[in-house]
């Protein structure tokens, strides 16, 4: 139980460049975004959730748990609210994380944009969250299965990729460019990704 439980106070820096300091750990987590869901659960800490977004289904026991709605048109605040989370983790929603932190909740901002940037995620919601063992535990992991995929893939012949995120409007889909962290985890894949010298994370 992390209720009220005093921690020694560290100012993190979010995606965003801005401070988040916490004086106690957090019990009541509202994660939006599916990524983010996922780091709680690989950390034990999907016990401390209270809220959701409408699209993290992932693990199984995600749906169990009260959904506070999607990012477009808008999250629900009044439920985000009546939840009193004492930590939201969200992502890249300049105005909404605003009008959050304007209530006073304390909000991180989770928007890796390359595999490193993924670990300062972990790294970084470990701490917050008084789940530093298990964040480093849950790199090294990575980190090895990563190591290990590299080795297999160094003298392989690459292999030309086209990942496709959306394809809403079949005339002009959304792929991958260089600054997205899918395009480092398709080159540790030893793959040649088509568009990997667009400047832009995701370009249609």
């Amino acid at each position: 139980d992390n209720d009220t439980m005093p921690i020694q106070e560290t100012s993190i820096l979010d995606a965003t460049g801005t401070a988040l300091t916490l004086k106690t750990l957090p019990s009541r987590l509202v994660s939006l975004g599916p990524s983010n869901t996922e780091i709680l659960f690989a950390l034990n800490a999907g016990h401390l959730i209270v809220g959701v977004d409408d699209f993290s289904d992932y693990p199984v026991k995600a749906n169990t748990i009260e959904s506070v709605g999607a990012p477009f048109l808008s999250f629900d605040l009044e439920r985000i609210i009546i939840l009193n989370p004492d930590l939201v983790i969200s992502t890249e929603l300049a105005g909404f994380n605003t009008t959050l932190r304007d209530l006073g909740i304390p909000v991180y901002v989770s928007d890796p944009q390359n595999i490193a940037e993924v670990f300062k995620v972990i790294d970084d919601v470990g701490r917050l969250i008084g789940h530093s063992e298990n964040a480093t535990l849950l790199s090294t992991q990575m980190n090895s299965r990563i190591a290990a995929v590299k080795e297999l893939t160094t003298t392989a012949a690459p292999v030309k990729v086209f990942y496709e995120v959306d394809a809403s409007d079949p005339t002009r889909p959304y792929t991958v460019g260089a600054p997205s962290f899918v395009n480092d985890i398709i080159e540790v894949a030893g793959g040649d990704n088509i568009f990997g010298d667009v400047d832009i994370a995701y370009p249609q």
